[in-house]
């Protein structure tokens, strides 16, 4: 006797089934592995203009309380603080108002669009600089 051996039409669509749920979990792994990489792209070239704007003002050999913005080709935009570190008040009662250095609280921030909502990212250093009359 001869018996003929294959799948039953059941066995096809339970097939079926198992790899369209095994494809549609791989396919949204995938998409957010990608939203992810988008996502760090954005915040690595902010922080690369951050610590760009930071290290052009830390560079610079006088310093002076001031604030600049601007934006970049690329659509990100930028804003540079320059604040002294502390207040005259504050250096007479710590007793630094004689020091031949002022510090100065640098802080370089970066916004940009992502979808709907703006983000941000904001780098900070204290700077020492001569005061003025001094070399």
């Amino acid at each position: 006797m001869k018996t003929e051996q294959g799948f039953t039409l059941l066995e096809i669509m339970i097939a079926l089934a198992i790899l369209g749920i095994a494809l549609t979990i791989i396919l949204q792994q995938f998409s957010t592995g990608l939203r992810t990489v988008m996502v760090t792209r954005d915040y690595t070239t902010a922080l690369i203009h951050a610590r760009e704007k930071l290290e052009e003002c830390c560079l610079a050999k006088k310093l002076s309380e001031k604030e600049e913005s601007g934006e970049f080709e690329d659509g990100y935009k930028w804003r540079v603080v320059i604040s002294p570190y502390e207040e005259e008040e504050e250096q007479k009662k710590s007793g630094t108002e004689f020091l031949l250095l002022s510090m100065y609280t640098v802080t370089s921030m970066v916004s940009w669009e992502a979808g709907n909502r703006e983000k941000k990212i904001e780098l900070a250093t204290v700077k020492l600089v001569p005061k003025e009359g001094w070399k």
